[in-house]
Order: C-alpha cells, then sequence, then structure tokens
C-alpha cells in the first residue's frame, strides 16, 4: 500500500478587504435646517402682518408653515428667542435691501425706497405694526441717518451750521417708511407717487441749503 506523503504547500493568507470609509455629506441637512428656520420665521412673519403686529401663537406658526410645535422648538428655545430671530430676519432683509440703493443723490434715493416698500409691502406691514419691530425700526433709522445726511452734506457741499442742521433733519426725516405708510392709507398714494413728492419737496428744501 502506497503511503500518501502530506502536501507541503504553504496556504496563501486570506486577504482582508479593507472596507472604505463613508463620508457622510452634512450640508444637505444643514441646507435644510436653514430652509425649515427660514420657513417658520416667513410664517411668523406672514401672521403678524395679518393680525397687524398682534400676538401670534406657535400652535398658529405650525399650522401655517406646516412644521411641527416640537421641531420649531428645536429651532427656537423659546418664544422670546423666536421674536428675537423674527427681529434679526426682518431687520437683515430690510437693511440689505436699502444697503444697495445709491445714495450719490438723496432725492433719487427717495424715489427708489418708497417703491421699494410697495414691492415689500407685506414685510413692511409687519416691520411697521408689531412690537418685534421696534427695536429693529430704531436701530436702521440711525444708520440711515448717518448715510442721508453724509450724502446730503457731501452732495451740496455744505457745513453742518445750526441752520443747516435743522433742514438737514426735516430732508433725512421725509425718508421713511412710516410716511409711506400714511399717505398710502390716508391718500391712498403708491410708492412711486410718494417717491416723487419727496424727491420734489427734497429738491426744493435742498436749495435752502447754503
Amino acid at each position: 500500500m502506497r503511503k500518501v506523503k502530506p502536501t507541503t504547500r504553504k496556504l496563501k493568507p486570506v486577504k482582508k478587504s479593507k472596507k472604505k470609509s463613508v463620508k457622510y455629506d452634512n450640508s444637505r441637512r444643514s441646507e435644510k435646517s436653514v430652509e425649515t428656520q427660514r420657513l417658520v420665521l416667513k410664517s411668523m412673519v406672514s401672521l403678524l402682518v395679518k393680525k397687524r403686529g398682534g400676538e401670534v401663537q406657535i400652535d398658529e406658526i405650525a399650522r401655517k408653515s406646516g412644521i411641527s410645535e416640537r421641531s420649531i422648538f428645536r429651532f427656537f428655545k423659546d418664544k422670546k428667542a423666536l421674536m428675537e430671530a423674527t427681529d434679526e430676519y426682518v431687520m437683515s432683509y430690510v437693511q440689505s435691501t436699502m444697503m444697495k440703493i445709491p445714495t450719490t443723490c438723496v432725492s433719487e434715493f427717495a424715489k427708489i425706497v418708497f417703491k421699494i416698500f410697495d414691492e415689500n409691502e407685506r414685510l413692511m406691514a409687519a416691520y411697521l405694526n408689531s412690537t418685534f419691530g421696534y427695536t429693529a425700526r430704531t436701530r436702521l433709522r440711525k444708520k440711515m441717518n448717518v448715510l442721508l445726511v453724509e450724502s446730503l452734506t457731501k452732495e451740496k457741499k455744505i457745513a453742518l451750521t445750526a441752520e443747516n442742521r435743522v433742514k438737514v433733519a426735516l430732508i433725512v426725516s421725509m425718508v421713511n417708511a412710516k410716511l409711506w405708510e400714511d399717505l398710502r392709507n390716508e391718500f391712498s398714494l403708491t410708492g412711486e407717487e410718494i417717491g416723487e413728492v419727496v424727491a420734489w419737496a427734497i429738491n426744493r428744501l435742498s436749495a435752502e441749503l447754503s
């Protein structure tokens, strides 16, 4: 009987497959989070407009936006945080819009501003008629006053003497959203019409500066 020699062949080691590390892209999740927050804020503004600045409840925002109350509180820890975020949302939008306008000529600036108010009627209504808008209005008004005074004095090449200061203050005060709202409501004027008449008044007053 033949003897079978044991095999001496070495077995090749089994190569372990390297698992490729999967990198998760969080950019889409982050983008969706921002979109959700913006939807909540837009719904808040819309309700403020509808109620002319009256109290808005979280359940109303949830129904309007289609986002659950629980999800809303994931982004805004409480009602105060939501109000502050709404304030910033309105402020940033209005401010970014205003700062795009060239201010080399104050009368032309006025024409453009009042047209923009008409184009953003609902947002301006929330801005003007809600309690939360007070802080935004105060901050923006201060910035706009400085911008307009600098533009006007540069345009007319005048010094801010005591007499000129009063005239400049009157000119600057005419470029504001409250005047737009009052003239629209009381006299049914359009933003374009308001801009034209304000520009006329600014040019007449500017001629008195020396």
